[in-house]
């Protein structure tokens, strides 16, 4: 590549790792499904941890983190960048990608209404409002689901909060003698999700296509206690069975996490910049 692709290159890249964080993002309809009886041994147990894990997640505010990403692509190729997050419970997400020296890039925007993205090297930006992406997204969009995958969250879609009485709204499944997964008993209609418990820990979300030829898992890792809130320094996503394949690793940096203070919901003019569609920038990344 000469100068200029390579300058094209680097800011694709830069909008590559917004348009990653908004595929974490799903909701639907739902639809019902069946429990499964379980020894009540297996239940009484999962139940406890279940309420454990739930005491271990106090309420919150606010959020912030510095972190690393890395996506990797089924071909073999890898991207990675530094990010500052920032979250307001049920308001928005904020993420600043900062790849050298600390100087921001781009800047990814959700709230519950819409997504927003701004490219600074390429003066380009994304503006979409929550229901044209749904129409791209079979799986659909969700801030609170997405904030609650961020942070290891165990969650119901279309509600806003969990507490000990939503556990009768879970299938409970015994994978071994220290794990269970627990299965929403209304499922989307395109799609199932599930959660893996350990040891009083939240350890996977996976989401995968009712034929079960498409998945998407969640994996959670070495886990910190930090201002009450117990979080993991990694999450880890999976694909498989879409085109290109693509997996991510956000590894938190525990000593620049905190809760509950002050953040600013700030974002740049977008009229400064020349706006694109995410469908016109998917198929030139799919290239």
């Amino acid at each position: 590549c000469d100068r200029r692709q390579r300058q094209m290159c680097i800011r694709d890249r830069h909008i590559i790792i917004c348009l990653s964080v908004i595929s974490l993002l799903f909701a639907s309809c739902k639809t019902p499904k069946s429990a499964t009886e379980i020894p009540v041994r297996v239940k009484s147990e999962v139940k406890k941890q279940y309420d454990r894990i739930l005491e271990k997640h106090n309420e919150w505010k606010t959020f912030t983190a510095k972190a690393n990403i890395s996506i990797s692509q089924k071909q073999g190729s890898s991207i990675s960048s530094a990010l500052q997050i920032q979250m307001i419970r049920d308001s928005v997400i904020l993420v600043s990608v900062r790849p050298l020296l600390g100087f921001e890039v781009a800047r990814f925007q959700m709230t519950k209404d819409s997504v927003k993205v701004v490219e600074k090297m390429g003066k380009r930006c994304i503006a979409e409002a929550l229901p044209a992406l749904g129409s791209m997204f079979p799986s659909g969009m969700s801030l609170t689901v997405a904030q609650d995958v961020l942070i290891n969250r165990i969650f119901l879609l279309g509600d806003d909060e969990l507490n000990k009485n939503n556990f009768s709204s879970f299938d409970i499944k015994e994978k071994d003698s220290e794990s269970w997964w627990m299965s929403p008993l209304e499922q989307p209609s395109s799609f199932n999700y599930d959660f893996l418990l350990q040891n009083d820990r939240l350890v996977t979300t996976m989401v995968s296509s009712k034929s079960g030829n498409k998945q998407v898992v969640c994996n959670y890792t070495q886990f910190e206690t930090v201002g009450g809130h117990e979080l993991p320094q990694w999450v880890q996503i999976k694909t498989s069975g879409f085109s290109s394949a693509p997996s991510l690793s956000l590894r938190y940096d525990v000593s620049s996490i905190s809760w509950n203070k002050n953040v600013k919901n700030e974002f740049p003019d977008i009229s400064r910049y020349s706006q694109v569609s995410i469908d016109m920038l998917l198929k030139m990344f799919a290239k």
